[in-house]
């Protein structure tokens, strides 16, 4: 991951998103922690090597949540890998106040685009399905022959 300009806390962020939450990759969304809007806060703070230590506050999208360790070590893995960082910590908030209006913009139109995907697949189906039972309601051409005969 390139600086590009980014301040530290962006590339934190970005760091952060590139973690998929494992629920949003079961409904095949794979929105990563940061556009989930599971991260509180950011606290970033000078060590005497001159580099960053990262605390990031966390907040779960279920109080049964069973995916702390999966978060705790793939954050870690991906914001370590920032040169100016030297350390990295979870705090895990215990509000449990997550709601769907935490997701990004972005996110939110994700989902919104997947909801219309499926709903449109939805109306596919059932359509085949209405056809299917019509055509099996109606003897075809080649039974009404054989009854004939």
């Amino acid at each position: 991951m390139a600086n590009d300009g980014l301040s530290l806390m962006d590339r934190v962020r970005e760091a952060a998103n590139a973690v998929p939450d494992p629920c949003s990759m079961a409904r095949n969304l794979n929105l990563g922690v940061a556009d989930m809007g599971m991260i509180r806060n950011i606290r970033l703070e000078e060590v005497p090597s001159g580099r960053w230590s990262v605390t990031m506050l966390i907040r779960l999208t279920a109080p049964g949540c069973m995916y702390m360790p999966y978060f705790e070590e793939h954050l870690r893995r991906e914001v370590t890998r920032l040169p100016d960082v030297d350390e990295f910590r979870i705090v895990w908030d215990d509000n449990f106040d997550w709601t769907p209006e935490c997701l990004s913009p972005a996110a939110k139109e994700k989902v919104a685009a997947r909801t219309r995907h499926l709903e449109e697949v939805l109306r596919y189906t059932e359509r085949a399905d209405c056809d299917a039972q019509g055509a099996a309601a109606k003897p075809s051409v080649t039974t009404q022959s054989k009854v004939k005969e």
